[in-house]
């Protein structure tokens, strides 16, 4: 989900778990971006693909 600065959803969606698919959605966000996700079998990976990414990443 995109949540925006004043807390409203402004989007939601599914991505395939595939670098090339998350960072084309990343990339097509404007503005400074704050990442949370859940720690899980894939959160070492994600955290190394987005943090050049984003201003905030939190786990």
């Amino acid at each position: 989900a995109v949540i925006d600065g004043t807390g409203k959803l402004s989007m939601e969606c599914i991505l395939e778990t595939r670098a090339v698919t998350i960072l084309e959605f990343i990339q097509g966000l404007h503005g400074s971006l704050s990442l949370t996700f859940e720690e899980g079998t894939s959160a070492a990976w994600l955290h190394d693909l987005l943090k050049p990414h984003v201003r905030e990443l939190q786990l």
